[in-house]
């Protein structure tokens, strides 16, 4: 179906609207995105609105939607989205983590996902190095950030909790997704070491067991 620029601002900005945490509305979100590309520069523009007039927690979920949108776009050729997002990424970032308390809650998230935009190539190195240096100062200035907590309801808590869950899933799935380029070559191993569990017994059990199999096959 194809829609002008007043349907598809209309329908993305809903979409935007109920934008959560799940892999699901994530991704269903970047579909919607790339499935109107034509559209691209008003849809966009739609995710910077939405990041002036939106909660704190629903600026996160963008943001991270905002990585979501760049692995799909890479995946299907479309290279207008990580354009656009690369050169406002400084603007994205103070949007989603303003100064002052309540935006400090918001830096880990920022960290998190800049550091995935870099290590995939979204974002160059200065960009993220400025962006960087500007939240360890923010870091300096207000270090008592668990005091912050006090400003957002119980509500709002418990619904960041279960949102940074949904978001973890959703990391550990995406953090894969490494464009071709210049980029460390590490970035692959460093993923592996960090998201890989440590060995427990269980997991010694199930290798002496392998093991074993092994030995009564050559044998």
């Amino acid at each position: 179906m194809v829609l002008d620029p007043f349907e598809g601002r209309l329908a993305f900005l809903e979409i935007l609207k109920k934008l959560t945490a799940s892999q699901q509305s994530q991704i269903k979100t970047a579909q919607f995105a790339l499935r109107h590309k034509d559209l691209d520069e008003d849809l966009y523009n739609c995710v910077l609105e939405e990041l002036e007039h939106s909660s704190l927690n629903s600026r996160v979920n963008i943001i991270y939607f905002l990585e979501t949108l760049c692995d799909y776009s890479y995946r299907n050729g479309c290279n207008s989205y990580i354009s656009m997002i690369r050169k406002d990424i400084g603007k994205i970032v103070r949007a989603v983590a303003p100064p002052g308390p309540q935006g400090a809650a918001n830096v880990s998230a920022v960290r998190k996902v800049i550091e995935n935009l870099k290590n995939k190539a979204y974002i160059n190195d200065q960009d993220f190095h400025e962006i960087e240096a500007s939240l360890s100062e923010r870091d300096d200035k207000n270090p008592n950030t668990i005091e912050n907590k006090a400003i957002f309801s119980k509500e709002e808590i418990f619904k960041r909790i279960e949102e940074d869950r949904e978001r973890h899933k959703l990391l550990r799935e995406n953090i894969w997704v490494i464009p071709e380029g210049d980029i460390d070559m590490n970035v692959e191993l460093e993923n592996a070491w960090e998201t890989t569990s440590s060995l427990d017994e269980y997991d010694f059990e199930f290798m002496e067991e392998e093991n074993m199999k092994a030995a009564m096959t050559l044998s």
